[in-house]
């Protein structure tokens, strides 16, 4: 399979940099939930916080797997 995507540059530089950079997006975003899956798995955090980070998790994963 080959893939080529063309941009305009410089009208398009953003778009190109989110292109090329969107290993690094999807790298940063998982270690981010990584994080916050510590804090819920090892109780580092009180209850009410594990709670809200629960609902950012409940929100970040399906947008993960979607990729």
């Amino acid at each position: 399979m080959y893939a080529e995507l063309m941009f305009k540059i410089p009208e398009e530089s953003m778009e190109f940099q989110m292109a090329s950079w969107g290993n690094r997006y999807w790298a940063t975003l998982h270690d981010i939930r990584e994080a916050l899956r510590q804090h819920t798995k090892y109780g580092v955090s009180s209850a009410a916080t594990i709670d809200k980070i629960q609902n950012l998790m409940d929100e970040i994963n399906p947008l993960m797997e979607e990729l």
